[in-house]
């Protein structure tokens, strides 16, 4: 069952979007800026996380839109998929945000397990 949207709070923290519904914490996102000479045009997805139960139900639509909208002033949007991401099959939620696949290196966390990289260009600078 899907979640209502506004049944979903988001607290910001440094480098963390934390969700919450009725005050108890159910996913985060969390996110850093390269350091490199591009400062703070990109910024690199490091993790998204949805407790089991409300998996499939939204909330990491919802973390992804805000952080969409929080950093729509970047240039780049990078991210690697993580072990479990990549066995629950999940990149599409990725891909429906406008991600595109760049890169796939097969067999990164075991056997049959990859890793995808994927960047979505928010602005030209």
């Amino acid at each position: 069952m899907k979640i209502d949207k506004t049944e979903i709070k988001i607290v910001e923290l440094k480098n963390k979007l934390v969700a919450y519904k009725n005050k108890k914490k159910v996913g985060y996102l969390d996110f850093c800026h390269p350091e490199d000479a591009s400062k703070k045009r990109n910024i690199e997805l490091l993790y998204i996380y949805v407790i089991p139960s409300l998996r499939r139900n939204g909330v990491a639509t919802v973390l992804l839109e805000y952080f969409l909208k929080k950093f729509n002033n970047v240039t780049w949007i990078s991210l690697w998929t993580g072990k479990q991401i990549e066995k629950d099959k999940g990149v599409g939620l990725y891909k429906k945000f406008g991600f595109k696949e760049k890169y796939y290196q097969k067999d990164y966390y075991e056997k049959g397990v990859g890793t995808r990289l994927f960047v979505k260009r928010i602005k030209n600078n």
